[in-house]
């Protein structure tokens, strides 16, 4: 790693400097996909044209749609007739709702942590890819990583930031990872959120985490500090959120599911 240096591409002898297309400004947030219309597949059109497709499988399917005027720099909605757009939107109306469907109803679901079993491995599977782009944002194998997604508290209730909640890990309970292991919180977009103490991750590499005298380790997850507990606590959101429990190079009960992650619970 030490022989890896990042420089300006003109300081670094390359020349000329690639001219990369001038992109248009993004609307809403990855849950107002709908909301964009037509004007949808133009962005998508400005993402083609800097990251084309690589693969065989991805260019015959972008071909399929050459006829709609989708493609790399490509800006159907921009010379649409009306007729046209209004079908163009009813696709992106349809097209979010499947993959909203496919996201609850494609996972594996155990004690409120939820798992795609072919995360990271997609083929032509593009309806896998497209979840887990809304929900993750990319992924490693299983053998690189294991992603456990959790919406529910041990009750089956949404998550929300008027609550606090702890997750317990028993002892020789924690994680098993050759690597290492974290628990991230997002709100309900998807993104991380501010908080007075900048931590956006907690784990095994959180400096100063506190284990109980018998082994066992409890992450305590509020929007106000909890008393006695900073060293362990996880910031949330005021209002919903979701959480990811990573394990980075899993060992194999995470990847068969032998190992089970502990249900979240609210504290009284």
């Amino acid at each position: 790693m030490a022989q890896v240096k990042l420089a300006p591409m003109q300081t670094a002898g390359v020349t000329p400097a690639p001219t990369l297309p001038a992109w248009g400004t993004a609307n809403g947030s990855p849950q107002d996909v709908p909301a964009a219309g037509a004007a949808f597949f133009d962005e998508l059109g400005e993402a083609l044209a800097v990251s084309p497709p690589s693969s065989p499988t991805d260019r015959a399917a972008l071909a399929r749609f050459a006829a709609l005027g989708i493609g790399p720099g490509s800006q159907p909605a921009a010379r649409c007739t009306a007729a046209q757009c209004a079908a163009l939107a009813r696709g992106v109306v349809k097209g979010q709702a499947r993959v909203r469907s496919f996201i609850y109803t494609s996972v594996h679901d155990v004690d409120g942590w939820q798992q795609w079993p072919q995360l990271g491995d997609y083929g032509g599977d593009f309806l896998l890819r497209a979840a887990v782009a809304q929900t993750v944002w990319g992924a490693n194998v299983p053998e690189e990583a294991v992603y456990l997604r959790s919406l529910r508290d041990a009750d089956g209730a949404r998550y929300t930031g008027r609550h606090a909640y702890v997750l317990h890990f028993a002892a020789g309970g924690l994680p098993p990872a050759k690597a290492f292991w974290s628990l991230t919180v997002y709100d309900a977009d998807g993104f991380l959120v501010e908080n007075p103490i900048h931590r956006y991750a907690i784990g095994d590499r959180t400096p100063g985490l506190e284990v109980n005298r018998n082994g066992s380790l409890d992450l305590y997850l509020s929007h106000d500090s909890p008393k006695g507990h900073g060293a362990n606590w996880l910031p949330v959101p005021a209002g919903s959120f979701t959480l990811i429990l990573r394990i980075y190079l899993p060992a194999r009960a995470v990847i068969d599911g032998t190992y089970r992650a502990p249900a979240v619970d609210e504290l009284g």
